[in-house]
């Protein structure tokens, strides 16, 4: 069972970037994507919610490779999968920049 305790009024600042033509924000520092790293794909565990250091930032630190935190905070909001095309084209813009 997860559980948070309340920050209260002041909790971590999150800084986000995004990448390529994407509205999504995900947890910066925002990375090269034109070189070689290692992407860390999941949900409000990994984008690090309430935490200072989420864990990709951790294994960056430990391994000294490049990672980047596509991690992404729960939403209300329905998020709905592209095609196939549209996800290469999505990725493909996002490596070139």
């Amino acid at each position: 069972v997860m559980a948070f305790h309340a920050l209260g009024r002041f909790g971590p600042v999150y800084q986000t970037c995004r990448y390529g033509g994407s509205r999504l924000a995900f947890r910066g520092p925002r990375r090269d994507l034109r070189s070689d790293y290692i992407a860390f794909i999941g949900g409000t565990e990994t984008y690090g919610k309430f935490i200072a250091e989420p864990f990709p930032a951790i294994v960056e630190a430990e391994t000294g490779l490049t990672c980047v935190n596509f991690g992404m905070m729960a939403t209300i909001r329905k998020i709905t999968t592209p095609s196939a095309s549209r996800t290469r084209k999505i990725w493909r813009s996002m490596s070139s920049r």
